[in-house]
């Protein structure tokens, strides 16, 4: 549990640093007006060991970059003191991330922190038998994403992404692909 406080604390701070690196530009970022749909998978450490997926719709508009999430985890190996091995343990959640981030020619990186609801399935050992649960708890997700661009729409990369909850924390390295939309063309009032 503490490893994974200790980084989610430091990807938060790495995505609360990344606007400060954009301040000091002169020119417009070159994500202002992007949108693109990230798809990742990968090990995590929820409940010991996990696998999981996760879909992000990102939007960069004229300031900060909004993210969409759908994610679901499930317990891949248990640990050795798992009460209940009959039934794996599960978390499903979804949010709404905000931050920024930066392109060049061949790839960008972005982050974000923001707020979303899991629910989280889980076996829990009873009197008399094995109990399956379903708890709701909201959640601090975060992301990190660096990839670089496979032509001109789609992109390949590494995705960190973290929940910090009070039923299922974790912490993740993805590998994902990614989709790049049309950018949006600024409203002219002339």
């Amino acid at each position: 549990m503490k490893y994974n406080t200790v980084l989610l604390i430091l990807l938060t701070i790495a995505i609360l640093h990344a606007p400060i690196l954009t301040w000091g530009q002169y020119t417009d970022n070159p994500l202002k007006g992007q949108r693109w749909l990230n798809v990742a998978g990968g090990l995590g450490t929820m409940d010991h060991i996990s696998w999981g997926v996760g879909g992000t719709y990102s939007k960069r508009g004229e300031t900060l970059l909004t993210q969409v999430k759908l994610a679901y985890n499930q317990e891949f190996i248990e640990s050795a003191n798992d009460s209940c091995t009959s039934r794996k343990n599960r978390l499903v959640e979804s949010g709404i991330m905000w931050g920024d981030g930066y392109a060049w020619k061949n790839g960008y990186v972005t982050g974000s922190l923001g707020f979303g609801f899991n629910v989280r399935y889980y076996c829990d050992d009873g009197d008399f038998e094995d109990r399956y649960i379903s708890a709701l708890t909201v959640g601090l997700p975060a992301q990190i994403e660096a990839g670089f661009y496979i032509g001109k729409h789609w992109t390949a990369g590494v995705v960190l992404v973290g929940n910090w909850n009070l039923r299922a924390p974790y912490l993740a390295p993805y590998l994902g692909v990614g989709y790049r939309l049309k950018k949006i063309k600024p409203v002219s009032y002339e």
